[in-house]
């Protein structure tokens, strides 16, 4: 049976939340963890949610398994985490997750980058081998629908976090002559705030780009005319800062109240932090001259923004629940259809460790470069994939099945000479 169990922003408190989030850099080890546990599961874990979706014949033992899982990452007993966790089964698991992919249950509705977090999950999942046929069609259906949700609606309304930290931003320099602004992170929600700024404010405004990794520091910062910096360098570049975006991947807190000068009267600092964990420490608050916002406090106040409308929005509703009757049809399948489906993750799953062993070859490549070679792999695979795919859809005797079974998903017998 597929269920559900996790944190989100509607039902756990920030702090909650970022004990229990899973850094990118672990997400392979943890995901290992998680398939001993329960075998076929997928992990998302972004700065708006930790949730397990699982598939398991014993559901009310994999659900107790899922919030004490949680609760020991939280520091918490199961039952004082059960009241933050939200769970469903069957319909109401595939529902969530179309629900989630579609940006119906982020705090920027319809917001961007939650589809590519899914995505993400799924095929990591499918790389560690922890697929079922179930979740498979479940992400499948997700990730088909969320784009089809993300074509309706205003092209340019807010659709991302980083947007609104930007509008932020863009609020309390507006009247500055030469405002100054520092990002801190060169990952997708920091090089968006920046793009952002620098399309409302031109060349008029000086801005600093810090990160991790010199070279992609360097080649961003050039582009966006902006001066490099090193993660050393952001309390001084805050002391001089009008305001800052801070979207750093992180296991501690990179910015403390200690790092901040006093501030002059006329020379106030907004300071937001996209990172979950949280990068910059929440005590910057109280400092005077600084207002200081989180991810729930961007969802907070900026809950009105979303890229539907209410015509718009009952169409993505509508989608989601198409999704899920194509499900509850899906799940229904003939022994073609699930064999199919194994293929499809067993060879996906191949794709993806081999992918994932020349792109650590390769660190050099930027990100367009990388989707390129990830857009190759998976074609050549379902075109690999296609005459199989044919022969099983017409498959009435069964022969198909059983040589496909034969060949590629189960395991080779011993032979003696």
């Amino acid at each position: 049976m597929l269920l559900y169990a996790g944190l989100s922003h509607g039902c756990a408190p920030l702090h909650l939340r970022e004990r229990c989030a899973v850094p990118t850099d672990d997400r392979e080890r943890v995901t290992a963890d998680l398939r001993r546990r329960f075998a076929h599961v997928v992990l998302l874990s972004t700065c708006g949610r930790v949730e397990l979706y699982i598939d398991d014949p014993n559901p009310d033992a994999a659900e107790q398994a899922a919030v004490a899982w949680l609760a020991a990452r939280a520091g918490l007993t199961p039952t004082a985490m059960a009241a933050h966790v939200e769970t469903g089964r069957d319909a109401d698991a595939a529902r969530r997750a179309v629900r989630v992919a579609c940006g119906l249950e982020s705090a920027v509705q319809g917001e961007d980058e939650i589809l590519g977090q899914v995505r993400r999950a799924w095929l990591d999942a499918g790389s560690a081998r922890a697929l079922s046929p179930a979740l498979d069609t479940t992400f499948r259906l997700a990730v088909r629908t969320g784009r089809q949700a993300r074509r309706i609606g205003d092209p340019h309304a807010w659709t991302s976090l980083a947007d609104t930290a930007a509008a932020h931003v863009a609020s309390a320099i507006g009247r500055l002559p030469a405002p100054r602004v520092l990002i801190a992170g060169s990952g997708p929600m920091g090089l968006r705030a920046a793009r952002w700024l620098r399309g409302r404010f031109g060349l008029e405004m000086e801005l600093t780009l810090a990160g991790r990794t010199p070279e992609r520091v360097a080649a961003h910062a050039a582009a966006l005319d902006a001066r490099p910096l090193d993660l050393a360098g952001i309390p001084a570049a805050l002391d001089r800062a009008d305001a800052a975006v801070v979207g750093l991947r992180t296991r501690a807190t990179v910015i403390a109240a200690g790092h901040l000068a006093p501030r002059p009267p006329d020379r106030p600092l907004m300071l937001v932090d996209l990172s979950v964990p949280r990068a910059v420490d929440a005590a910057v608050a109280r400092l005077p001259g600084v207002t200081f916002r989180d991810v729930d406090d961007l969802g907070d106040g900026e809950g009105g923004h979303t890229r539907w409308d209410a015509g718009g929005r009952g169409d993505v509703e509508r989608l989601v629940e198409r999704a899920v009757q194509d499900f509850g049809a899906r799940t229904e399948r003939t022994d073609a259809a699930a064999t199919l489906a194994a293929l499809r993750i067993q060879a996906d799953g191949i794709r993806r460790r081999q992918l994932a062993h020349t792109l650590r070859r390769l660190p050099h490549l930027d990100d367009e470069a990388r989707w390129a070679i990830d857009a190759l792999t998976r074609s050549i695979v379902n075109r690999l994939l296609h005459d199989p795919t044919m022969r099983l859809k017409a498959d009435t005797s069964g022969d198909a099945v059983r040589h496909i079974h034969e060949m590629f998903l189960e395991p080779p017998r011993n032979v003696s000479m």
